[in-house]
């Protein structure tokens, strides 16, 4: 067991050292359309640092400070298929690689309880490391069947402050329970 951290209605297992932030704002970026454009125009206009989640950490074009996933088994191939080289992120996943997958993991984060996606861990892990705004780009949930079947664990993940601080660029249902006051 690592470093516990409350945050909200979710316990952060943190086992090994999360880089220091350079800015107050995390941006994240996932695989939404639109949501690489709308990340990389706010990138020009705020001072950020970029996390992407899942294959958004292959195909995204600038600087990345965190590479993060739900799903460690791909997290490796992502990283190793990056356009973009010039530094590699800090790469975080929920659980070890699983054996016989190459690559590394810089820090595993495990949570308490249910987490509706990749870019929603990111969003705790940012919380976690004090980032005062986290930014999505590209995180909706818009998959078919994903608000049935998340729409709870978002709306008490919000009544609890766990996503304080996180707002969404994108549109759709998400956004809207990121914004709602409980």
């Amino acid at each position: 067991m690592g470093t516990l951290i409350p945050i909200g209605n979710y316990g952060l297992d943190i086992e090994g050292e999360l880089p220091q932030r350079i800015n107050d704002v995390l941006l994240i970026v996932g695989g939404a359309p639109g949501g690489i454009d709308a990340a990389v125009a706010f990138a020009k206009d705020t001072k950020c640092d970029v996390a992407a989640v899942n294959g958004t950490i292959a195909n995204y074009p600038g600087s990345l400070f965190l590479a993060v996933s739900l799903h460690e088994d791909l997290l490796p191939s992502w990283v190793k298929a990056r356009k973009n080289k010039k530094a590699r992120p800090c790469v975080i996943a929920n659980d070890p690689l699983p054996e016989g997958v190459e690559g590394g993991l810089d820090v595993v984060i495990r949570l308490n309880r249910a987490c509706p996606s990749s870019g929603i861990y990111a969003a705790l892990i940012g919380r976690a490391m004090g980032y005062q705004r986290i930014v999505l780009a590209g995180v909706e949930l818009a998959r078919e069947g994903e608000r049935t079947a998340y729409e709870r664990i978002v709306q008490a993940a919000v009544k609890k402050g766990a996503l304080a601080g996180v707002e969404s660029l994108s549109g759709g249902w998400l956004a809207q329970a990121l914004k709602a006051k409980h």
